[in-house]
């Protein structure tokens, strides 16, 4: 037998006819299906509010319910007028239901009748209820849909999810060693005013902080970290934390440059090509089993592939090189040292201070890797010292 006041369960369906959907328990008007934001879109291009929605689903449902009501009277003008929503009027009596329950527990712990954190039982509070003045536990258990459901809203315990819940969570889930994350770690950095402000000195800051956090806190990502997640010049980095341009911004005009800094064989390293992708170059060992075009080069261990390739494959389109998967030969710094008589660190020096008649000129590099062309080096060793 089912009757108008009977409680609804959480396993029975969790929409109705009409546009309603249920919280708890309770049929409310849901909002229209077009005019929902599009939470894909939301955590791609505003992650600073995916990040807020994230951590205020990790919060306790009084301190939800508190938020909820504090942005609403924060961002209605003074002279607005609405009425409340049928949305507004379930939460707030869902709050004001936490609060006298809250009160009665308080009131029972003074008493020695109820353990610190727990909530009373529905005894206890209906007989409080006449003494202290509070609302019904009839109003309590229409605010939550069972009596149940608000005993655990008030001891911390999550609730059963609606399916406007559950999506939310889904789509704005914390993701290890996510772009957040390191950007996160920089400001926090940032914010102490650091001098000098080099990826020694924020590696320092980092190891220090971790050190200091509570077991079971979540540590800040190093540069190792903030590098594989962001794909970006440490300059650029710095420039997004301190928000003088987004991230979008900032992969955009990294990617531009990509096709002067890859000449003249137009090579990347793997963290340019997770720029390119918009991944996280961790990722390529994975991508790399879906069909990611095989790196065309390898100098001193730092691989490299061909933009043009990355390019195509990232836009669905075949590439020139599909067909053809032979690997150029470059030379290295260690290699060119043997063959033309120097140590690796005099030749560094020699290439920094541009003196070619002591070392080819480089041909180009993968990352910081400097490569030379065979030909180029078999030419000058056959010219000799000083001929350049």
């Amino acid at each position: 037998m089912s009757g108008a006041n009977t409680p609804i369960r959480p396993h029975q369906a969790n929409s109705r006819p009409g546009g309603q959907e249920r919280v708890y328990g309770r049929a409310v008007s849901a909002v229209p299906r077009e005019s929902r934001p599009d939470l894909r879109q939301t955590r791609a291009k505003q992650p600073e509010l995916a990040e807020a929605l994230r951590r205020c689903l990790e919060l306790p449902e009084r301190e939800r319910l508190e938020l909820h009501r504090q942005l609403t009277e924060y961002l209605l003008a003074p002279a607005d007028d609405r009425r409340p929503s049928q949305l507004d009027l379930t939460l707030e009596r869902r709050r004001k239901a936490l609060e006298d329950l809250n009160r009665a527990a308080r009131v029972l712990c003074k008493r020695g009748q109820l353990s610190k954190g727990a909530a009373p039982t529905a005894a206890q509070y209906r007989d409080l209820s006449r003494e202290l003045g509070l609302i019904s536990i009839t109003a309590v258990t229409r605010a939550f849909g069972l009596w149940h459901y608000a005993r655990q809203a008030l001891s911390g315990t999550e609730l059963p999810e609606s399916q406007a819940r559950r999506r939310i969570r889904q789509l704005t889930a914390k993701r290890r060693s996510s772009h957040l994350d390191a950007i996160s770690s920089v400001r926090q950095w940032l914010n102490t005013d650091p001098a000098p402000t080099t990826q020694a000195a924020f590696s320092a800051f980092v190891a220090k902080q971790n050190e200091l956090l509570a077991p079971g806190q979540p540590t800040l990502l190093a540069h190792a970290g903030v590098a594989s997640a962001l794909c970006l010049p440490w300059a650029e980095v710095l420039s997004v934390a301190r928000a003088e341009k987004t991230l979008s911004e900032a992969r955009q005009q990294a990617i531009e440059a990509l096709d002067e800094e890859s000449r003249p064989l137009g090579l990347i390293s793997a963290t340019q090509v997770g720029l390119v992708l918009g991944k996280a170059h961790s990722h390529i060992p994975y991508l790399a089993k879906h069909g990611l075009p095989k790196h065309r080069a390898q100098v001193a261990g730092q691989k490299g592939w061909s933009l043009q390739e990355i390019e195509a494959w990232r836009d669905g389109k075949p590439f020139p090189g599909s067909g053809d998967q032979s690997q150029l030969n470059l030379i290295g710094s260690k290699e060119l040292a043997e063959r033309v008589g120097l140590t690796v660190e005099s030749l560094r020096t020699a290439v920094h201070q541009q003196r070619w008649s002591s070392v080819p000129r480089p041909a180009g590099r993968i990352g910081k890797s400097r490569f030379w062309l065979d030909d180029d080096v078999e030419s000058f060793v056959a010219a000799g010292p000083g001929s350049s």
